[in-house]
């Protein structure tokens, strides 16, 4: 590549018009929980019971830094 204003211009274009999908793009997969669940979690208001989950694990990956 030639270091002249068209080529920098032109990779300049490329990153402005990609930069939309990086904003969009999720910063990392979901991760992978065990089957079933280690339980329920309940949020109550003043006795009524709001929402309710379950409560699952991830399962263990190794992480490098």
């Amino acid at each position: 590549m030639d270091e002249t204003q068209s080529t920098w211009l032109r990779i300049a274009t490329i990153i402005i018009e990609g930069i939309p999908d990086l904003i969009r793009m999720r910063s990392a997969p979901d991760p992978e929980l065990l089957p079933g669940s280690a339980g329920e979690i309940n949020l109550s208001v003043d006795g009524e019971q709001v929402t309710s989950t379950d409560i699952r694990v991830e399962k263990a990956v190794a992480r490098y830094a």
